[in-house]
């Protein structure tokens, strides 16, 4: 019974018990339903009001809800970027290190593996440094004056400037395979899994 409905019932007879005026016991049976009245109208403000609050508690909780799963996703998209720009550099890196093995192999560059080096770093400059970028541009440059070089000696009768060519070219063949260890170093950095 709610404080309205018990302080309306004070000095009236229990519930049950028997009234001797018949006018009177109308009154109480009216009285009675009265107070039914309020006890349910006041449960119901108690439900309402434990609605209302467990509606404004729920509001930030699905807020916070919500705010914790768009977090989850930025790291997750996050990584995930990480993972995909490593894969990009990396395969860089293994397109450099084919035409190091090539040249180390063959003393020379086809025109082939030159255009699947020029292929596959062309996007060099736009996901690492200018480091990286100028040693790729230096990389390419000296495949090219390595293809000139074999070119060149091989239509020169044997003489001083062709003996000049020679020692350039053996320079050359050995600048590149001093850049197996000079890439790795320069490359780490990138590539590198506390970096990423």
């Amino acid at each position: 019974m709610c404080a309205a409905g018990s302080q309306l019932a004070r000095g009236m007879p229990g519930h049950g018990q028997a009234v001797a005026d018949p006018c009177r016991a109308a009154v109480w049976g009216n009285f009675e339903k009265l107070i039914n009245q309020l006890n349910l109208i006041c449960g119901i403000m108690n439900i309402e009001t434990g609605f209302k609050i467990i509606e404004s508690f729920l509001v930030p909780c699905i807020a916070f809800i919500a705010l914790y799963i768009a977090y989850q996703q930025y790291l997750t998209n996050k990584l995930k970027l990480r993972l995909d720009l490593y894969e990009k550099r990396f395969k860089i890196f293994e397109c450099l290190m084919k035409l190091l093995a090539n040249i180390f192999q063959n003393a020379n560059v086809s025109n082939e593996n030159l255009n699947k080096f020029y292929a596959n770093t062309n996007e060099s400059e736009f996901i690492f440094d200018q480091d990286i970028s100028k040693y790729i541009d230096e990389i390419r440059n000296k495949a090219l004056r390595l293809q000139f070089l074999h070119k060149r000696i091989e239509t020169l009768p044997v003489g001083t400037e062709r003996n000049k060519l020679v020692e350039e070219d053996s320079e050359l063949i050995n600048w590149f395979v001093d850049q197996f260890n000079v890439s790795r170093e320069l490359f780490f950095k990138y590539l590198s899994f506390k970096k990423i």
